[in-house]
């Protein structure tokens, strides 16, 4: 296994062994970590880097590696990127997805221009509406280059893969793309009427807006997303450091 899918699913089992400790519990020391996972010292430090990164960890300098439950608590983060459904299911709401409609064709020129797109290239346009008990809360509008699905299996895939599967897993399993990183704009917008027809709300409200671009680890473009949401229901918190 590559060191950095390894460090990723060390990360991911301190996570969860993090939420089981105690507030400012000393947590065990890269040492421990190494003889535990017979790993090398540098995959343990990458996953401890990470929990660091995210504030889930506080390392004193002679005294050790401590739990930092007030992060650890938040269960809406804005500085991290997850699947929606499991976004409503932390938020404590049952989630459920509507309005799906897919549709190919050319890109306008900003989104082209955002995907990197050549005269020509065409687009997979999907639009979603996630909803909490029922209350529709996320209206989506994600965009992928075509030229990713494979050409053989295309018309399946469109009309079945990508209506049920969440965007990150339908572009690693069906694309053979992995979103590294994501960049995205955040801000409050009025709601128009057609927002305000998919989240059940009124034209002109302020509903929370985050448009973003997703990229693989060559730093290509592989997905372009327009997102709406009612933060009457979910809401985010942003965990912050000093630079």
């Amino acid at each position: 296994m590559a060191s950095e899918s390894l460090s990723k699913q060390i990360e991911q089992e301190l996570v969860d062994e993090l939420r089981e400790r105690q507030p400012g519990e000393r947590f065990p020391s890269e040492a421990e970590l190494v003889n535990r996972y017979k790993v090398s010292r540098v995959t343990v430090r990458e996953a401890l880097a990470a929990l660091e990164h995210k504030g889930l960890i506080i390392r004193r300098q002679g005294l050790g590696t401590f739990v930092n439950h007030n992060v650890l608590q938040i269960q809406t983060r804005m500085d991290e990127s997850i699947e929606f459904s499991e976004l409503i299911r932390a938020s404590g709401h049952t989630p459920s997805v509507t309005g799906t409609q897919v549709s190919t064709g050319r890109p306008e020129a900003a989104i082209a221009e955002r995907l990197n797109l050549a005269e020509g290239d065409e687009i997979v346009t999907l639009h979603k509406v996630f909803s909490a008990d029922d209350v529709p809360v996320i209206y989506a509008v994600n965009v992928l280059p075509l030229q990713l699905i494979a050409r053989e299996h295309r018309d399946s895939v469109i009309r079945d893969s990508l209506k049920t599967e969440p965007i990150y897993r339908f572009l690693a399993e069906r694309c053979g793309q992995t979103v590294a990183y994501q960049i995205a704009d955040v801000r409050s917008l009025s709601a128009t009427d057609g927002v305000a027809r998919h989240l059940g709300c009124k034209a002109g409200v302020s509903v929370l807006n985050i448009e973003e671009v997703g990229y693989n680890a060559d730093n290509d473009p592989v997905f372009y997303s327009d997102e709406y949401y009612n933060t009457d229901v979910i809401g985010f918190k942003l965990v912050r450091k000093p630079g």
